[in-house]
């Protein structure tokens, strides 16, 4: 014990020191990241989930965020550190499992080079993967070896908390209790198989009863259920699982496109484990676990039909497990070598690229705070603005937090950006039904002539295929720019996006 933390801890702590703390002058990454922000700023206030600040994800993501923005407030930075802190804890879970697979050969390179592609700049701010990733593993380490009852009430609890952290994981929580059954009955019996996956069942029920008796209290589970069941049931009819499945392979591609010493590496990676002929470590329960958890968490995925770059970083830590216990018994020296070249080059390419930026980063760390242009204009507005204005953000919406209006807010809809989608009236349904807003939201929102609009040169100008931009400038038509800051926000990896703010004339 003893070894591995002064060993494989400092080395992993080391490795995301360097590839990723100067990062921290990225203000701008994506902008579910400041959507995140305001749902826990909202927690940290005192409401429940969805109550003062709405978001389309589980009450889970509400309450982690709520912890680096309680701990130090106001301080962007501090939630950045939160994601890499996730990132440590991660490491050290993929240690534990590869060790207790007995996966030694490659476990070390293979977590360092998990670590480099986690450096792909639209995973950088911890995203709901992210979050559920600790809790994932924790499932994978309890589910591995079953000494004890407790074990099954921990595997319960631990996917229980995935779920409530990412919702399409409810599907290997679903089945993970058939493929218990297929594997043990004949081994244990029927009758003690079935014993253990109730107390599997009853560790699962542990979390979502608690977050049930919360809402419960407050009268607000119709508005929990809806958020979690209703919204998430047309969100997942938006598309088919065979536009799932091009959408998905184009988004890999173009990251190996445009980050081709990230992403090759890993496509012949996997393509080596799934052809190399040698399956002799997937015999046992454990390996047969790895290959289980690794097709339920895709099939999920793939469920959800959306083809989102950040959607893969769920498969990411199960992949890595499931190659390296793959090229355990390759004994051939030239794909040895490969292998090892083939984890080895991301790790070198981030390495030389991040110590280069990290030199840089801490040379400008006195001006650090003029690369938080949306916080420095921020400062601008409010001294210019009168105390009954309202704002409404298109985009860029971390605003809010940067002004405190999070308190008086346009929208519960937290996420502008998104819910001005042709597609977005749809998810709102559900909630004009329930009476959470009203009905044609939407509409009413974009119409309700704010006195400020802050938007991007992405959604007010140059426009994308599923967003009304004849309504937007329709609206537009009655105010005037007042502000441009150019270059704000990298989107489609090669197009910056401008913040502009209007005034109504």
């Amino acid at each position: 014990m003893s070894k591995f933390f002064t060993n494989n801890y400092i080395i992993f702590l080391f490795f995301i020191f360097i590839i990723f703390f100067h990062t921290l002058s990225n203000e701008i990454i994506t902008w579910d990241e400041f959507t995140y922000i305001l749902a826990g700023q909202s927690v940290v206030d005192g409401y429940l989930p969805y109550e003062k600040v709405w978001e389309m994800k589980p009450p889970m993501v509400y309450l982690m965020y709520s912890i680096p923005i309680y701990l130090f407030p106001d301080s962007l930075i501090s939630i950045r550190i939160f994601g890499f802190i996730l990132l440590l804890i991660i490491s050290l879970e993929l240690n534990t499992i590869l060790n207790y697979l007995k996966a030694k050969n490659l476990k070390l390179i293979s977590i360092l080079f998990f670590l480099s592609l986690m450096t792909y700049f639209f995973w950088l701010y911890p995203t709901t993967e992210h979050l559920c990733l600790p809790f994932l593993l924790m499932f994978v380490l309890f589910s591995l070896k079953f000494d004890k009852w407790s074990d099954y009430l921990f595997s319960g609890v631990f996917i229980s908390l995935t779920i409530l952290t990412r919702s399409n994981m409810i599907l290997l929580g679903f089945l993970f209790p058939f493929f218990y059954f297929f594997n043990f009955y004949k081994l244990i019996g029927a009758k003690k198989s079935l014993s253990n996956i109730l107390i599997y069942i009853l560790g699962g029920l542990i979390p979502l009863i608690i977050i049930l008796l919360i809402f419960f209290i407050d009268n607000k589970i119709n508005l929990l259920l809806v958020s979690n069941i209703g919204v998430l049931l047309v969100y997942s009819n938006e598309f088919t699982i065979i536009d799932s499945i091009f959408k998905y392979l184009k988004t890999f591609f173009k990251m190996i496109y445009f980050y081709p010493f990230l992403y090759f590496p890993l496509l012949i990676l996997i393509l080596i484990s799934l052809f190399n002929n040698s399956y002799k470590a997937f015999k046992t329960y454990e390996s047969r676990l790895i290959i289980f958890t690794l097709f339920s968490v895709l099939l999920s995925i793939l469920v959800s039909k959306q083809g989102f770059s950040h959607h893969l970083i769920q498969l990411l830590p199960i992949l890595i497990i499931f190659m390296v216990l793959s090229f355990q018994n390759i004994n051939k020296n030239f794909f040895n070598r490969l292998i090892k070249f083939l984890f080895l080059t991301p790790i070198i390419y981030v390495l030389i690229i991040s110590t280069l930026e990290s030199w840089v980063f801490f040379r400008n760390l006195e001006n650090l705070s003029s690369q938080y242009k949306v916080y420095n204009y921020s400062k601008e507005l409010s001294e210019s603005m009168k105390p009954d204005d309202r704002i409404l953000a298109l985009d860029y919406h971390i605003i809010y937090w940067y002004l405190k209006e999070i308190h008086t807010p346009t929208s519960p809809i937290a996420h502008t950006p998104a819910f001005i989608r042709k597609t977005s009236k749809l998810r709102i349904k559900p909630l004009e039904e329930i009476g959470f807003v009203e009905k044609n939201h939407i509409d009413n929102m974009l119409s309700s002539k704010p006195e400020i609009i802050i938007c991007s040169s992405r959604i007010c100008e140059d426009g994308t295929e599923n967003i009304d931009n004849n309504k937007i400038k329709e609206i537009l038509i009655d105010y005037s720019e007042i502000k441009r800051i150019n270059d704000v926000m990298l989107w489609e990896f090669t197009k910056k996006s401008s913040l502009i703010i209007y005034r109504k004339k």
